[in-house]
């Protein structure tokens, strides 16, 4: 039986994930809390990136940069402003519009 986290990408992300897009998702749950992997889903499915072939990197993205901040609780990223924290969203590196961008 599947993990809560892995359930939900697999219903709402994406159905047809591969073995290592799985086991990519599946790495973070002994990190942080499995309520903020899904928070960061549900961020993907806000900003209309489930379902696409960038879900995924999409989904690591955020959790890179909670990592990187020492976000590992669904509490911790609310108390730093939860949604309306920029840093939700992963920047992209673009000669076109400049570096750091929103994707």
């Amino acid at each position: 039986m599947y993990s809560k986290v892995i359930e939900f990408y697999l219903k709402k992300i994406n159905s047809t994930a591969s073995f290592s897009e799985v086991k990519l998702i599946d790495s973070y749950i002994d990190e942080m809390e499995e309520d903020l992997i899904i928070e960061a889903m549900n961020i993907t499915i806000k900003n209309n990136k489930a379902n696409t072939r960038y879900a995924t990197r999409y989904i690591k993205a955020i959790l890179d940069n909670w990592l990187n901040e020492n976000i590992t609780t669904l509490k911790q990223y609310r108390s730093k402003g939860g949604e309306q924290n920029a840093r939700d969203e992963p920047t992209k590196r673009s000669f076109k519009k400049g570096y750091g961008t929103k994707i």
